[in-house]
Parts: C-alpha cells; structure tokens; sequence
C-alpha cells in the first residue's frame, strides 16, 4: 500500500495563504464522497469491472507494462467543489518486473522507513501499531510552497484485503490531520486539526496489487480533502493544482517501485521494527480530530 499521497503544493496570491477553518459541512460532503469511493471496490470484486484499472484499456496496459507510470483523473480535471473545500481524485498505475506480491507488501509494511523510501516528501515517519491485517501509523510531509516549506502530520489507520494468493487491496485513511508550525525549531507547534491554511485537512487512499506476467501491478487511488480556490484565482491556480497533484502521485509510485527494487529478497519477511528511531518527530498519540469525526474507512 503506498500511503505517501498528494502533494498538493498550492499557490497562489497572498490574500489566499490566510488561515482557513474545515466545517462541518465540507467534512460531511468528503465522507460522503470517499464512502462511494469505497463502495465501487465491489465493482471489481464481483466482476462488473476488471480488478485493475489497468486491465480496462488495452493501450494503458501497454504502457504500463513498458515501464511508464500512467496517471489519471477519477473525476474531470481531478478535483470537484465540496461545500467549502475541494476533493481531489486521482489514479495512479506502474508495473514492477521480477519482483514479487510478498517483496512489494513487505516494503511497504515498513512504514517507520517510509522518511528514507520518500525523501524529502516525507520527513518523517513512525509505525503507531499492528495487528493482523491493520496497521496504523504517522508521517510528517513537507510541501514546497511559493511561501516556503509547509509541514503536515498525519496519522494514518489502514486495512488490507485478501482477494486470493496473487491479488490485494488495501484502504487507508487519514484520522488526524495537523499542520506544524515552526517545524525542527524550538517555537515548533501542532495547530488543532481542520485549522491552518487549509492546504490539506483529510487523505484516503484505496491500492491494489496483483502478481503476475513476471512481477506485480499496482495501482493508487489517492484522494485529498483541501480548501477551495477563490474563483477570481481558479484561472492561475487550478493548472498548478492539477500538475502538483499528477506530480505527486507520479513521484510517490516511483519511489516506491525504486525503495522495492533496492530492498534485499532476504529482507522480504524481516519483522517490521515498532520501535521509531529516537530522532523521529512524529506522534502516536490521540488518533481521532478532536471535534471532527474521523473519515472514510477509520469510522
């Protein structure tokens, strides 16, 4: 499961960097949203649909297995207005030749090494818990933004399914979403969720991998929760949002392909360590928002 997701690097005029505040109504238009994003795996599962995105276009399949990474709006142009916030949808497919379901799961169950496979995306990561097929866990993110860099932490509760020896899914969705001010220095602080500038308040993403034709595919469907675009701005910052948000999931599935690629057959079924590196600035505490209720596949 790649659980590094947009990177929604907005910019825009000054007068659009002021604090913004996610209500109730935006939330609700989201878990609405991700729930039908949710709903359409059974599409797959059942038959209606191929399993992989992949698999419906014989041109994308020829493509992917060529070695590009081919990228997709679910929605037009990747985003849609919410209430007061925009949704972004996008979908992401690679190939990974000579490798194997086990060696891809197994590196991307690594989370408290995800601040080395995504650098500098990633500044930080931590494995919160495990049990069975949940995991949860916490990274920082670093956006570069007209402004400077932005820093966001976010915990993450995932779940993986088993479809049978050679095809998996997983959901994974945000639970608490915080901007960080003065990150690394001593007047560093954790702004309440659904505060700040808006630039991300909730991440979902539903992936999907099947083993076969000499490695494994896999696919990302990556969604975020943001402010809206004032519409005297849409016409400049709706283009850099569509790049920034195709560059990100680009970028997230290359480096995952590159950190399984570089990770030893002999490290395949390595126990995942649960104890974060001293330095590690990511926290595991208090995983739902307080006073919003958590989204997507967390309820």
């Amino acid at each position: 499961m790649i659980k590094v997701l947009l990177g929604l690097a907005f910019v825009s005029g000054s007068s659009w960097i002021q604090a913004a505040v996610l209500d109730p109504e935006t939330l609700r238009a989201w878990d609405e949203y991700i729930a039908g994003a949710d709903q359409k795996i059974k599409l797959r599962l059942n038959g209606q649909l191929p399993f992989l995105w992949t698999d419906e276009s014989a041109e994308r399949k020829r493509r992917v297995l060529a070695g590009e990474t081919v990228i997709a709006p679910v929605i037009p142009n990747g985003s849609k207005i919410a209430a007061q916030g925009l949704i972004h949808d996008w979908m992401g497919a690679m190939f990974i030749p000579n490798t194997t379901l086990q060696q891809v799961l197994a590196t991307l169950h690594a989370y408290d090494r995800y601040k080395e496979y995504f650098r500098p995306f990633v500044a930080d990561s931590r494995v919160c818990s495990t049990g069975g097929s949940k995991q949860e866990f916490s990274m920082i993110f670093q956006y570069r933004v007209v402004f400077g860099n932005l820093f966001i932490e976010s915990r993450y509760s995932s779940k993986d399914f088993v479809i049978d020896e050679h095809r998996r899914y997983t959901i994974a969705s945000s639970v608490r979403v915080q901007e960080i001010d003065g990150y690394g220095t001593a007047q560093e602080q954790r702004l309440p969720p659904g505060r700040g500038r808006g630039f991300v308040w909730a991440l979902h993403s539903i992936s999907r991998y099947e083993e076969r034709d000499g490695g494994v595919y896999v696919e990302l469907e990556a969604l975020a929760l943001s402010r809206s675009i004032p519409g005297a701005l849409r016409w400049f910052a709706c283009p850099l949002v569509k790049r920034a948000s195709i560059s990100g999931v680009e970028t997230a599935l290359q480096k995952m392909r590159s950190a399984v690629e570089a990770r030893p057959a002999v490290l395949q079924t390595k126990a995942v360590t649960l104890t974060p590196a001293v330095t590690s600035r990511c926290y595991c505490t208090a995983a739902n928002q307080p006073g919003v209720t958590p989204s997507g596949s967390s309820k």
